[in-house]
């Protein structure tokens, strides 16, 4: 696992940051990775509305750049 360190100045605290995104990586439209994420929600048996919310909540996840624990999960 990659570590980035920064340091809080104000605080004087030094933390480490976790979400960071890989060097290499693929880029994929939010539409795109909302139509592949819902379709394998339904298609291991998740009815449709709970599919759109839980992939609706992984992508916001992914946004927001918290990225252990978006879209990344789907297994």
């Amino acid at each position: 696992m990659k570590f980035t360190t920064f340091t809080t100045t104000s605080l004087g605290l030094s933390m480490h940051v976790l979400n960071v995104p890989p060097d290499e990586f693929i880029r994929v439209s939010v539409d795109d990775l909302t139509t592949l994420t819902t379709t394998l929600f339904q298609r291991a048996g998740v009815p449709p509305g709970d599919a759109d919310l839980i992939t609706k909540l992984l992508i916001d996840t992914d946004l927001r750049g918290v990225l252990s624990h978006g879209t990344r999960t789907v297994n």
